[in-house]
């Protein structure tokens, strides 16, 4: 089942700002609403890069240097590789809301990106939002894509709330994937790889903080300085070493953001103000993976960890670790 879904825009009713840094169309925006591969049209209409375009008076876009609330990605984890990322799995905690509430918008995201790591460019990304000072939800989305933008059903998260995602190739279906451990609920996107890019592949894996704001308004960021990245999988591996470069897309950082990373490439922290993440969830004793940790991954993309799945009991027993379940904050 798909259907339009139109975002609030300041700028324009036609052309709506999305994560990853694009305006787009508002008829190119589908909400997939039952995770299923849907037929949606190619959008008749560009996807203009967010920094370097925007509508004018007439609703009409054009090239602009400067914008009253610049989107650009404050900060980014990244990798680059020579062949496509087929999957990656990333945990997080939701932080509290800013101090101070200017109507900007926050979106911090995992995810792929084809051609190269940088705003506007096809992306596929299980975001956490906070569009115009509302409160967090949890949304996956595809764009910059044929569509223009396909995204999976909205969820409502809280502070402290521990976030499952992951983004997956599976032969010709890309699953991005993002679920509300304490919950259950779920935003699942799935479309296929012609859908999902025409002539690219996502080479790039990142972790961005992304806003909508002005620049030295310090007090617009999540008022507990950071969020970490962890439990981090790349292609089905536990034990990758991917090596994340740091990148300040806005300029030279304004907040004391700075980007961290473990050496193992397991652990992603981008913070900000000079502090750190919330605290990290630890598994409740006893909730360990029985089985093999690359066979958990992969009965976790293909759904079991769902308590709708026959599954359930199986992964609630033999993959605890890995799908998220019994956590509490340490």
């Amino acid at each position: 089942m798909a259907k339009l879904i139109c975002l609030v825009s300041v700028a324009s009713a036609e052309w709506i700002r999305v994560p990853g840094g694009s305006w787009v169309h508002d008829s190119c925006i589908h909400e997939i609403l039952d995770g299923k591969v849907a037929d949606v049209p190619e959008c008749p209409f560009p996807t203009y890069a967010a920094d370097a375009y925007a509508p004018n008076t007439l609703g009409q876009m054009e090239p602009s240097v400067s914008s009253p609330k610049v989107q650009c990605y404050d900060q980014k984890a990244y990798s680059t590789s020579s062949s496509e990322f087929t999957q990656m799995n990333a945990s997080f905690v939701v932080p509290p809301m800013p101090a101070k509430n200017a109507g900007q918008t926050v979106f911090l995201w995992p995810g792929f990106k084809a051609t190269a790591p940088i705003i506007g460019r096809p992306v596929l990304q299980p975001v956490l939002q906070s569009y115009y000072g509302a409160s967090w939800q949890l949304q996956s989305w595809g764009v910059g894509i044929p569509a223009g933008t396909m995204t999976g059903p909205k969820i409502d998260v809280s502070e402290g709330d521990l976030i499952t995602s992951y983004m997956e190739l599976v032969d010709d279906t890309w699953t991005i994937y993002g679920k509300n451990t304490r919950t259950g609920q779920e935003s699942i996107l799935r479309l296929s790889k012609s859908q999902a890019c025409s002539g690219c592949q996502y080479t790039n894996a990142v972790f961005v903080s992304e806003n909508i704001m002005d620049r030295y308004q310090c007090d617009y960021y999540p008022k507990n300085t950071g969020i970490e990245f962890m439990d981090i999988v790349v292609n089905g591996k536990v034990e990758h070493g991917t090596q994340w470069q740091s990148g300040y897309d806005c300029g030279s950082p304004d907040c004391q953001q700075e980007v961290k990373s473990t050496t193992d490439g397991k652990s992603v922290q981008l913070t900000w103000n000079g502090g750190s993440p919330s605290p990290v969830p630890s598994p409740t004793p006893g909730c360990v993976d029985l089985d093999d940790a690359s066979s958990c991954s992969s009965w976790k993309s293909a759904g079991y960890c769902s308590s709708s799945s026959q599954y359930y009991s199986y992964m609630q027993e033999h993959c605890c670790n890995s799908c998220g379940f019994g956590f509490f904050q340490v």
